[in-house]
């Protein structure tokens, strides 16, 4: 009754982790994204501090604004973590959905790989 009732509730109950294991392997992955987003910030502000040059991305713009909002380190982790989650989704997703729009239009998979190889060429 319960379960039925919880799906009803909420459709997406369903797809949530239900067992011990399932829940530890979540709750690792996370630690290791945080672990690295605190890495990867330490060695840029390294790097900043010691005025060597660092690139101009997004990483570079949360320590800028954690700079004049004077945010704190989970704050920094915490965002780090939220773009770098959202970026693979989204790539992940527009590369999937690129390639089946590609399979379902041979003509245009000729035309691009024409453009591919006027541009760079055939190796």
């Amino acid at each position: 009754v319960m379960k039925g009732l919880s799906k009803e509730r909420n459709p997406f109950f369903q797809y949530l982790p239900r067992n011990r294991k399932e829940i530890q392997e979540i709750r690792e992955s996370l630690r290791l994204l945080r672990r690295t987003g605190k890495e990867c910030i330490t060695q840029r502000q390294k790097a900043i501090q010691n005025e060597e040059p660092v690139p101009l991305d997004i990483l570079t713009q949360i320590l800028k604004s954690a700079d004049q909002e004077e945010s704190d380190d989970e704050n920094m982790v915490d965002n780090f973590v939220t773009f770098f989650v959202a970026g693979h989704e989204t790539t992940a997703n527009l590369l999937s959905f690129t390639i089946m729009e590609l399979a379902r239009h041979p003509e245009i998979v000729t035309k691009l790989q024409a453009e591919v190889d006027e541009v760079i060429g055939v190796k």
